[in-house]
């Protein structure tokens, strides 16, 4: 290829432009959904007000439940009580051993 060649096919090929395309504008027979468009703008409709009976329900309900929680916690608390007392007796058995041996040990000491 020569260097004519090379010019002419570089003047040919499209040049880019250094300025940014603006965005395409919506043409003028575009119509938003005005339902759609302006839900937003609707007032809520007030929630219906709660009743004396609808309350006195729930905090039965709430206080059902909590009740529930509490006889599981006393069974809870009853099952690591019992642990802990087995636990406990092992120490003192154990204790109680130590404290012959030591006594026993004093009393061959006193006699001997």
């Amino acid at each position: 290829m020569t260097l004519e060649e090379a010019a002419r096919l570089v003047d040919a090929a499209p040049r880019a432009s250094s300025r940014p395309t603006p965005p395409p504008r919506p043409s003028p027979a575009y119509q938003p959904d005005t339902a759609y468009a302006y839900a937003w703008r609707k007032p809520k409709p007030k929630p219906e007000p709660v009743t004396v009976a609808e309350i006195l329900a729930q905090k039965a309900a709430d206080m059902e439940r909590r009740k529930k929680a509490t006889a599981r916690q006393e069974r809870k608390d009853l099952r690591l009580y019992a642990e802990q007392d087995k636990a406990n007796a092992i120490i003192r058995e154990r204790q109680a051993a130590r404290d012959r041996e030591w006594a026993e040990a004093r009393a061959r000491q006193q006699q001997g």
